[in-house]
């Protein structure tokens, strides 16, 4: 198997033990980090060696890098020199945090919340996307069309050293071998080695960047790196060649081509504000962007693309096919392809995807109006008045936490009837501000665009009056489809009362 190799270029922080991280004096002790450790009373090398060493030797090398005269006499205040690679490790898992479409862990459908220990293999489908939490709290994000295992995820273990330092020095790979990920690698983490991604082709690590990877062609061997923030270190290790690629650059590497070559990505293309299509043809032209041969498109219901739910490659002059989306408000990005199929900067809007209107029900105007929460048995119950709506008009009403990753915790579909509307919205947290969205269909099917509000969460037994801060559309996540329940959030249930 040919490989090839991206890395950042090792550096490392201060690491605030009762210690710091040592720069080391030669090149040979740069590729082998160091953290000091103050002998406290009681401590004894070779006992602390044997319980926290890979190896029970491991206590002579710090006795010859120290240049101790005598390892059974440390000194309280003595500071000791110490090779992190001496320490064992310990396994540590992900965790999904978000999850839509067709998603396999292991071969089992997937939720939200589930360990992904080492080993776990993860499969998206093609209206399928995932977002991995890592234990350096790194996020990778499955594209459709994903296969990919979590090899190695581990931490180093300071055992005596020092208990409080778990948490970092964190060594981690992804094997993908089929799709694309994007990373975005947790910027503070101290990490013993890069996080990397491995393809067939080639192995892409960082040390604190966000960059995406992608093996969509097998049978070319290609892989595509594409750095957005950072810099990460391209090596072939079939060819023994190398190159950096700052931000804004990328690269295909083939293991039968020896020169690398870096290249500009391309711009953003600039978007005319929120897109708006109609059923039954749901078409969006591209945008006009020097240089791209095709675009890519992306659509989310959530602001941070978190999950991806439709995904192509449209023409440079041709036009995007939305009409498998639900009605609703999505996000949508797009960036432009080059000649060398390296996929550029993104550009965000809002997309309304939407029935044509009918000329015996003209789309209305309404507003939530004399609103009012309050606690009942721990539910949260709204009530308002629906001015504008009629008994033709169905309402839904769509809940979700207001921070990423948005998730959704209920959900209700009301008619009016003449009188105020009243929502059991479920058991809410007090002072936790939400969001909730309010989609009016009409009698011929098309959908209103969505009415959005915020709100705060109550204590037990408190009421409120006029609790709803209208919002702007562009300021929301769009609704999950319809198609696949929410599995963002353990509870996905309310009712109207």
């Amino acid at each position: 198997m040919n490989t090839f190799m991206s890395r950042v270029p090792h550096g490392f922080r201060g690491l605030l033990l009762s210690c710091g991280l040592l720069a080391c004096a030669c090149a040979a002790q740069a590729a082998d980090p160091l953290f000091t450790y103050t002998v406290q009373t009681g401590d004894e090398l070779i006992k602390m060696a044997e319980a926290s060493f890979t190896s029970n030797e491991g206590w002579k090398e710090v006795s010859t890098l120290n240049r101790l005269k005598d390892p059974n006499k440390i000194q309280p205040g003595q500071v000791l020199k110490i090779p992190l690679r001496l320490l064992k490790m310990v396994h540590r898992e992900g965790i999904l945090l978000s999850v839509s479409g067709e998603v396999l862990l292991s071969g089992q459908p997937a939720t939200v919340g589930s360990l992904v220990p080492e080993g776990a293999q993860l499969h998206t489908g093609a209206h399928g996307s995932a977002q991995i939490q890592l234990a350096d709290q790194s996020r990778v994000t499955l594209m459709p069309n994903t296969d990919a295992k979590l090899v190695t995820s581990q931490i180093i273990d300071f055992g005596n050293f020092d208990q409080k330092s778990q948490a970092t020095w964190y060594t981690g790979l992804i094997r993908l071998t089929q799709g694309a990920v994007d990373v975005m690698a947790a910027k503070l983490a101290r990490r013993n080695t890069p996080l990397q991604v491995e393809t067939p082709t080639s192995v892409a690590g960082v040390r604190g960047t966000v960059f995406r990877v992608a093996y969509d062609d097998p049978a070319s061997q290609n892989t595509r790196t594409e750095v957005l923030e950072g810099l990460v270190r391209t090596d072939s290790v079939a060819q023994k060649t190398g190159a950096d690629l700052p931000k804004g650059t990328g690269t295909v590497l083939n293991p039968t081509v020896q020169q690398i070559k870096v290249s500009p990505l391309l711009e953003a293309p600039k978007l005319s504000g929120k897109a708006v299509v109609f059923k039954p043809l749901a078409r969006w032209d591209m945008p006009a962007l020097a240089g791209a041969e095709r675009f890519k498109v992306q659509v989310s219901g959530f602001k941070d693309f978190s999950t991806i739910v439709r995904e192509q490659v449209v023409a440079k002059q041709g036009r995007a096919d939305f009409s498998g989306l639900p009605n609703g408000l999505w996000h949508v990005r797009v960036r432009g392809i080059d000649a060398r199929t390296l996929e550029g900067f993104n550009a965000n809007t809002t997309l309304q995807v939407m029935l044509p209107a009918n000329a015996s029900h003209p789309e209305v105007e309404w507003v939530a109006s004399l609103d009012r929460m309050e606690v009942i048995n721990g539910e949260h119950v709204l009530q308002f008045e629906p001015l504008g709506l009629e008994a033709s008009h169905v309402v839904l009403a769509s809940v979700k936490i207001n921070r990423p990753p948005f998730v959704r915790v209920s959900k209700a579909l009301v008619k009016p009837d003449g009188g105020p509307i009243r929502l059991n919205l479920g058991p809410l947290s007090a002072g936790e501000n939400y969001l909730i969205n309010l989609t009016v269909t009409q009698a011929d099917g098309a959908t209103l665009s969505p009415t959005n509000y915020a709100f705060d969460g109550l204590a037990a037994g408190q009421s409120v009056q006029s609790p709803l801060k209208r919002l702007a559309d562009d300021t929301v996540p769009a609704p999950v489809e319809p198609a696949h329940k929410s599995k963002r959030s353990k509870r996905d249930k309310v009712s109207s009362s």
